[in-house]
């Protein structure tokens, strides 16, 4: 991963770069420093009381939850509880980590995941970009999970019974990975799970809470690999999250 110094130096010069092409102007920008998030308290509870199993997934070593985390992942390999099975080429688990610090969740897997049953494509090596950008990357302090573990034929196919069928794996793999940060990107955790009517532009740059795991909600890698003007606003998420990581490894 990249270190620390040579992080901030690329977003500065980012900022620089941004705002030249916008207005032929090059402005000086705030550093960008890993601190303490002051409203790490200050978040929106969505759900009730922590359920036991988070409570004893959370006791486990890195080691036994990424056990756990296949487990769960090959449970999942024969599902046929909602009407994606008839459609899918395969299920797409997701990706577990050798530590459990964050745990990112995206929609649902791409035509191309579906292919070749693992994460995978253009969007999630932007992903990756991401959270190299706050030093965390995916298999190694960071893991990976879709609400959807099928890749949907259309938007439609996408309703609660869907949602609700494939809920108990993304709840079970959060139990196991209980990790100290969740970054949601795209919207159906937002509505589904943290229950909002939100559209998410109105959602992101708030802190939200999952059974006592604060959440940052941002848009989707390949939304913003469409609309390059939204890399600004997911930046301004990622530092959050790098911050609370840094609070909460603190505290802990």
């Amino acid at each position: 991963m990249t270190k620390k110094s040579e992080i901030e130096s690329f977003w500065d010069f980012v900022g620089r770069f941004e705002d030249y092409i916008g207005s032929g102007i090059a402005k000086e920008h705030e550093p960008f420093v890993f601190a303490k998030v002051d409203n790490d308290q200050r978040r929106t509870p969505v759900s009730g009381a922590v359920s036991d199993d988070f409570l004893e997934y959370k006791e486990l070593s890195d080691r036994e939850k990424n056990l756990e985390w296949q487990r769960c992942c090959e449970n999942m390999k024969g599902c046929c509880l909602c009407g994606l099975s008839s459609i899918r080429h395969s299920v797409v688990p997701g990706t577990a980590a050798q530590k459990f610090d964050l745990l990112v969740i995206g929609d649902y897997p791409s035509a191309q995941e579906d292919s070749s049953g693992r994460n995978s494509g253009a969007a999630f090596e932007y992903l990756g970009k991401w959270l190299n950008s706050i030093e965390a990357a995916v298999g190694e302090n960071a893991a990976y999970a879709s609400v959807l573990k099928c890749c949907p034929g259309s938007l439609a196919e996408i309703d609660s019974f869907t949602v609700g069928a494939c809920r108990p794996y993304l709840e079970r793999q959060m139990a196991i990975a209980s990790p100290k940060v969740i970054l949601a990107t795209g919207s159906l955790f937002l509505r589904w799970f943290l229950n909002s009517k939100e559209p998410l532009p109105a959602a992101r740059g708030r802190l939200f809470e999952y059974r006592s795991i604060p959440v940052i909600v941002t848009y989707d890698p390949q939304t913003v690999l469409n609309e390059s003007g939204l890399r600004r606003p997911v930046w301004e998420d990622l530092k959050t999250v790098r911050r609370l990581l840094n609070n909460r490894l603190i505290n802990d």
